[in-house]
């Protein structure tokens, strides 16, 4: 049986981002695609974590860049996550 990558609440929640970002922020698509993979990114770690994402705060953001820079990620690659993350902040708030 194939293990749960994530849970219900955060697909919907993933697709919807992607939506908004293509509909209402009218990015390009090859921009959403990265950003939504970046978000994927730190869903699964919040995931593992057993961090609700509706408790995040910023030193929880700031331990999730410096895993991705740990694990060889390039500075574009954490630059990347930054802005991605903010989108994502945005549409959650």
């Amino acid at each position: 049986m194939e293990e749960k990558l994530f849970s219900k609440e955060n697909v919907a929640l993933l697709n919807d981002f992607y939506t908004d970002l293509i509909l209402v922020e009218r990015h390009a698509q090859l921009t959403a695609e990265t950003y939504l993979l970046s978000c994927q990114e730190f869903v699964k770690w919040a995931e593992e974590k057993k961090y609700p994402l509706k408790e995040f705060d910023v030193k929880k953001l700031f331990f999730f860049l410096v895993s991705r820079r740990e694990s060889a990620c390039s500075e574009f690659t954490v630059a990347k996550d930054i802005s991605a993350l903010r989108a994502f902040g945005f549409f959650l708030t």
